[in-house]
């Protein structure tokens, strides 16, 4: 990362920014905590850029981790330092969640960290003594043996049961999911309202009152009362959710998520409308919920997949579809005079020349859609970032197929795939390729006024000609006179070329020609006829899954190399085969495989291996 990148982060994530302030030197900048006032961020603005960040007690740990060191602007000894050039967004994100969540955030319970300015030694006052400075105490928290005064009873009972033997890394995730199950059908009537600003809200950080306020408010909320509360209190309850906290399963937890995803959270902020579509996704994938669902939360993928779908596999798609995503990633199109005189034939054209340049790629010469257009990387990431949320089982599924170009591979707590980005200079490029399309086909067809070349490598150059030349070839194919024969006179016409061939021939040239077999003609006739048929009932995809999951062969990869999906593969061929069959022949298991319904195997079989 570099000082830019570090100020677009604090910026968009967190909704901060640098600032001087009268204790930072001239060269440095600091980020203000954003309850308690202080900095806890101290950032060199040169590049690379070093900055400190507060970790509390975690720094005799974390300063000894790659790339953290001791810090360079502070001697306070819970401050580590690092260099921006040295780690990624996502390690800096935790490190800066985990200062925000821990850092002293409540002004009437300062920190015991003091900073002290020490004079030199000419400018002390002589009349000042040392005076023992009174800390504050740690504030009291509540154990299994007290009481908490003025509590009803759930809750009392709530907060003496925090567990304090849990590991630190699971302490806080694992008592919240407990505790909310303790609570999860609680209801209160608080009269006051107390305000919560704090990250992360977890109950154990309530106080009573606060408590109270958010139980009443979930009541409320509950019940179809919808009243705007302080934001922590909100993300405590979209935490419930995510962990499947007074929800019966995790159908209906996406309910209501999605509930107060569209009717709740536009009163907040719109980072929050951010992290619940998040959330949403990786709450489908970790809960393994039904297709319909991921086709709602992943609609963005799924448009952005289908588009470089198209565009890598133009063949089985019409002219203007692959126009059209043409269209929704170039700026050219808005303005070409061909495409706006004549969009059929321009689209006919602009497909056949598309197809040229993708086959660059089969025969590797030049891999354009890599180079220009979008690149599959790998990409891994934890579920539930940025929220608290209790592993307390692995994922439904190991395997989570959003489209053909997207699969997901699912771990306990991280999940994984291979995600198309679009190269940065995407537009740019589609746009120099499009000019020159439209330069060279006014160049052919002497259409317009002539354009002014513009840079593109020689072999894209030749690949365009190729393409419109073979437009051309096919134009010309569509405007030759089609020659027709009637078939139901060459029975006919035989007969009478027989008996002209019998009035030339003498009697000795004349020879017994020998007799047909109609049985064994029409046998062979009817055999291939019955193939034929059999063969045109599904494609040769189609038919490969079949005979496949007749034989038990695997089907996987061939999907994987075709960039096909399992369902909409196996919605076609119920589709095609319901006249034949009458009824669906595949369905899912449970595992979400396509498996032959056995009570038609027989009828495939003798379709598809006889």
């Amino acid at each position: 990362m570099n000082w830019q990148q570090m100020n677009d982060l604090v910026a968009n994530y967190y909704g901060l920014k640098f600032v001087s302030t009268a204790e930072s030197s001239q060269y440095n900048k600091v980020l203000i905590h954003p309850t308690s006032g202080r900095p806890f961020v101290i950032a060199n603005g040169d590049d690379p850029a070093d900055i400190d960040v507060y970790c509390g007690s975690l720094r005799v740990i974390v300063e000894h981790l790659p790339h953290f060191s001791a810090p360079k602007f502070t001697r306070n000894p819970k401050w580590i330092g690092v260099s921006l050039k040295s780690i990624n967004e996502t390690m800096l994100k935790k490190v800066l969640n985990y200062s925000l969540k821990h850092f002293p955030i409540n002004p009437s319970q300062p920190s015991q960290e003091q900073t002290v300015y020490l004079p030199p030694d000419d400018k002390v006052n002589t009349q000042y003594r040392p005076q023992q400075i009174q800390l504050p105490t740690e504030p009291k928290r509540h154990t299994q043996e007290q009481k908490v005064p003025h509590a009803p009873g759930p809750i009392q009972k709530m907060i003496q049961s925090y567990d304090y033997s849990v590991p630190s890394s699971q302490v806080v995730a694992y008592n919240f999911y407990h505790q909310g199950q303790m609570m999860a059908d609680y209801t209160d009537q608080f009269d006051a309202i107390y305000e919560l600003k704090q990250y992360f809200p977890v109950y154990h950080d309530l106080t009573i009152d606060q408590l109270r306020t958010y139980f009443t408010w979930r009541t409320q909320l509950r019940e179809g009362h919808f009243t705007v509360t302080s934001t922590s209190y909100a993300y405590l309850y979209i935490y419930e959710l995510l962990n499947n906290i007074g929800v019966a399963s995790p159908e209906e937890g996406y309910t209501k998520l999605m509930t107060f995803y569209d009717e709740c959270a536009p009163s907040y902020h719109s980072r929050m409308r951010d992290l619940i579509h998040r959330w949403l996704c990786d709450y489908v994938l970790y809960y393994g919920l039904d297709q319909q669902k991921a086709k709602t939360v992943f609609a963005k993928t799924l448009s952005t997949d289908e588009d470089y779908h198209i565009l890598l596999h133009p063949a089985a798609f019409s002219p203007e579809e692959l126009l059209s995503v043409f269209q929704a990633h170039s700026t050219y199109l808005k303005s070409c005079l061909l495409l706006k005189k004549s969009p059929k034939h321009f689209a006919e054209l602009l497909k056949i020349v598309w197809q040229q340049i993708l086959g660059l790629r089969q025969t590797g010469q030049l891999d354009y859609f890599t180079e220009a257009i979008a690149r599959q990387v790998p990409t891994s990431h934890r579920y539930f970032t940025s929220a608290v949320f209790y592993f307390r089982k692995t994922p439904k599924l190991k395997v989570y197929q959003i489209d053909s170009e997207h699969i997901y591979h699912l771990g306990p707590q991280t999940c994984s795939s291979m995600i198309y980005y679009p190269v940065k200079r995407q537009g740019k490029e589609l746009n120099t390729l499009l000019h020159e399309v439209d330069r060279l086909v006014r160049k052919s067809f002497h259409l317009g006024h002539p354009l002014k070349p513009r840079q593109l490598s020689p072999l894209l150059q030749r690949t365009i000609m190729d393409g419109i030349k073979e437009y051309q070839r096919i134009q010309e194919d569509k405007r030759r006179p089609k020659v027709s024969i009637n078939l139901a006179n060459l029975d006919q016409i035989r007969n009478d070329a027989l008996k002209t061939r019998e009035s030339l021939l003498t009697e000795d040239e004349k020879e017994p020609l020998p007799e047909p077999s109609p049985k064994k003609a029409d046998s062979q006739d009817q055999k291939d006829e019955s193939t034929n048929s059999n063969q045109s009932l599904l494609d040769n995809d189609e038919t490969k899954l079949v005979v496949a999951l007749l034989k038990g062969q695997p089907w996987q990869q061939y999907l994987q190399d075709h960039h096909l999906m399992a369902s909409v593969l196996v919605d076609q061929i119920n589709e095609k085969l319901f006249d034949e069959i009458g009824d669906t022949v595949i369905e899912f298991n449970a595992d979400n495989q396509p498996i032959i319904i056995e009570d038609y195997r027989e009828d495939l079989e003798q379709l598809f291996l006889s």
